[in-house]
C-alpha cells in the first residue's frame, strides 16, 4: 500500500510514474478482497496519484465494501470522473448507494458566494450509465420534483435559495436520455410543456425524448444546451468586445465594422497614456503536464479584472465561467479573495470587486504571487507570478504576450485529470471513446500548438460592460 502512495508528495508527474503506479495497483488486485481495507485507506487522502490507482483497482476488485468510499469521491470535480469509472464495475449494486448520497446532497446544498456550484455531475453520470429499474425510477421523480420546485419566472438559480442549487436540469434530462427507457417520456413531456417553445429548456427536452425514442446516446445534452442558446463564436466574439449576446447570430458573427474597430484603437490610446510602468507576469496552469504557461505584459495600472481578461486572452480561455484570484493584502495582514461582477456594482459575497483593485496596491516584488482560479467546476487553477517591473516602451503596444507553452486546454473537460484523460483517448485510435472525443475535441486539436504572436487582447473595459449586462 506504501508503494502505491509512494509518489504522492511529487510536485511533477510523468507517464512513467504513472505506469509504475498502475503495476503495482494491478499487483494489488491480485489480492482480490485482502487488499480493499488498505485501498479504501488510501482513498481517504483524496489527492495524488495514488488515490487515482486506488480507485481503479477497488473497481477490478469489485469488493462491496468499497462502493460507498467510492460514491464520497463522486463530488470533488477533479477526481470525481475516476471515481466514476471505478463505480460502474459494480453496476446496479452501487446505484441506492449513489442515489442516497445524491439526495443527501439535494436535501444540503451547498452555496459558496452566490456562484452556482454542480455538485452532483457525476452521481448523475453514474446514475445515468447504469440501465436498472432503481435508476430510471429515481431519475424520473427527480425530474418531476425539480420541475414542481422549480419557480414559474425566470430566476438566476445562484441566487435562489433553493434545494436543487446543486443540480443541473440538463445532466438530468442526460442521464436519463443514457437510461434509454421509455417510461421517461411522460416525463420529460411535462417538463418540456412547462417552458415556452422558443425555450431552450423546451427545446433540449424534446431532443432527449428523441434520441430514447430512436435509441440514440450519443451528445452530452448540457454542452448542447448552451451550444443552442448561443454558439461558440458567438460567445467568444462577444466576450473579446466584437458582439453582444443579444444581437442576432448572423450580426454577432459578422466581421466588426468601423465602429467597433474605432472603439478598439481608441481603448488603446487611452490606455497607452495612462501609465509608465509595465508588469510582466508569468501565469502557468498547475498540474498540467507537461506544463502549460504564458508570459505576459501588462500596464502597471491595471485592475484585477484588466488581468484576468489578460490571462483569459493569454491562456485561450473562453470567459464564460466564474473566476476569484486569491492574493496576500499587505494592507490588512491576511489573504484576500477578488473576484468577478454578478451584476452587482458593490461586488458579491464577501470577495473583493476585481475592476475596482488594482494590482500596483497588492502585487511587489515581496507579494510577488497569486492564485487565479478559473471554473469552479472543473477548477483550473493558475499561478500567477509577478516576474519583474519594467518601463514601458513607446514602441510597443500593451498587453502582450512574449512567450508561452502548449495549448490552452478546452472548456468543460473535467479539469486538469479530465484533459490527461482526454489527451490519452485523443492519442489512442485503439480507445471506445476515441471518436466520439476526438469529435467533440476538433480533428486539429493539437496539444502542443501555441505562438504568442496568434494572441489577441480584447478590450476589457468592454468585456466587464458586457459582463455587467
Amino acid at each position: 500500500m506504501e508503494e502505491l502512495k509512494k509518489y504522492d508528495a511529487e510536485k511533477k508527474y510523468s507517464k512513467e510514474m504513472d505506469k509504475e503506479l498502475g503495476e503495482i495497483a494491478l499487483k494489488l488486485v491480485s489480492l482480490g478482497e485482502a487488499a480493499v481495507p488498505g485501498l479504501i485507506e488510501i482513498l481517504e487522502d483524496d489527492e495524488g496519484l495514488g488515490v487515482l490507482h486506488a480507485m481503479e483497482a477497488l473497481g477490478k476488485i469489485g469488493d462491496e465494501r468499497a462502493i460507498a468510499p467510492l460514491v464520497d469521491l463522486l463530488e470533488p470535480p477533479d477526481i470525481g470522473g475516476n471515481a466514476r469509472d471505478a463505480l460502474l464495475g459494480f453496476g446496479a449494486a452501487c446505484v441506492p448507494e449513489v442515489i442516497r448520497k445524491m439526495e443527501h446532497r439535494i436535501e444540503r446544498p451547498v452555496e459558496d458566494k452566490g456562484v452556482f456550484i454542480l455538485l452532483t455531475t457525476y452521481h448523475l453520470r453514474t446514475i445515468g450509465d447504469i440501465r436498472c429499474d432503481r435508476s430510471i425510477e429515481f431519475l424520473n421523480g427527480l425530474l418531476d420534483d425539480y420541475m414542481s420546485e422549480m419557480p414559474r419566472k425566470t430566476f438566476d438559480p445562484s441566487a435562489l435559495d433553493w434545494k436543487y442549487r446543486n443540480v443541473d436540469f440538463f445532466q438530468i434530462l442526460d442521464a436519463m436520455v443514457k437510461q434509454q427507457d421509455e417510461r421517461a417520456i411522460g416525463h420529460i413531456e411535462n417538463a418540456r410543456d412547462a417552458f415556452p417553445p422558443e425555450y431552450v429548456d423546451h427545446r433540449i427536452c424534446q431532443v432527449a425524448i428523441d434520441r430514447i425514442r430512436s435509441g440514440e446516446t450519443e451528445g452530452y445534452l448540457p454542452m448542447e444546451a448552451i451550444e443552442m442558446a448561443v454558439p461558440t463564436e458567438a460567445i467568444m466574439d462577444a466576450f473579446r468586445g466584437a458582439g453582444n449576446l443579444g444581437d442576432s447570430p448572423d450580426d454577432i458573427l459578422d466581421e466588426p465594422g468601423e465602429e467597433e474597430w474605432d472603439e478598439e484603437e481608441e481603448w488603446r490610446a487611452e490606455n497607452a497614456e495612462e501609465y509608465e510602468d509595465v508588469y510582466q507576469f508569468r501565469v502557468s496552469l498547475k498540474g498540467a503536464k507537461p506544463p502549460i504557461w504564458r508570459r505576459i505584459q501588462v500596464p502597471g495600472t491595471y485592475t484585477f479584472w484588466d488581468l484576468h481578461s489578460a490571462i483569459q486572452d493569454a491562456m485561450g480561455w473562453d470567459d464564460y465561467h466564474m473566476h476569484a484570484f486569491e492574493i496576500f493584502d499587505p494592507s490588512v495582514g491576511e489573504v484576500v479573495v477578488i473576484g468577478a461582477p454578478s451584476g452587482d456594482p458593490d461586488g458579491f459575497g464577501e470577495d473583493l470587486p476585481g475592476w475596482k483593485m488594482a494590482i500596483a496596491d497588492y502585487f511587489s516584488p515581496e507579494n510577488s504571487e497569486a492564485k487565479y482560479e478559473y471554473d469552479f467546476g472543473d477548477s483550473w487553477e493558475h499561478r500567477v507570478k509577478l516576474e519583474k517591473t519594467l518601463p514601458r516602451e513607446e514602441d510597443l503596444e500593451y498587453p502582450r504576450c512574449i512567450a508561452g507553452k502548449r495549448a490552452c486546454p478546452p472548456e468543460d473537460c473535467g479539469g486538469v485529470w479530465g484533459y490527461i484523460d482526454l489527451l490519452e483517448i485523443i492519442s489512442d485510435p485503439q480507445h471506445e471513446e476515441h471518436e466520439e472525443m476526438l469529435e467533440w475535441v476538433g480533428e486539429d486539436f493539437d496539444p502542443e500548438d501555441f505562438s504568442p504572436d496568434e494572441v489577441f487582447f480584447g478590450n476589457p473595459l468592454q468585456r466587464l460592460e458586457f459582463r455587467m449586462s
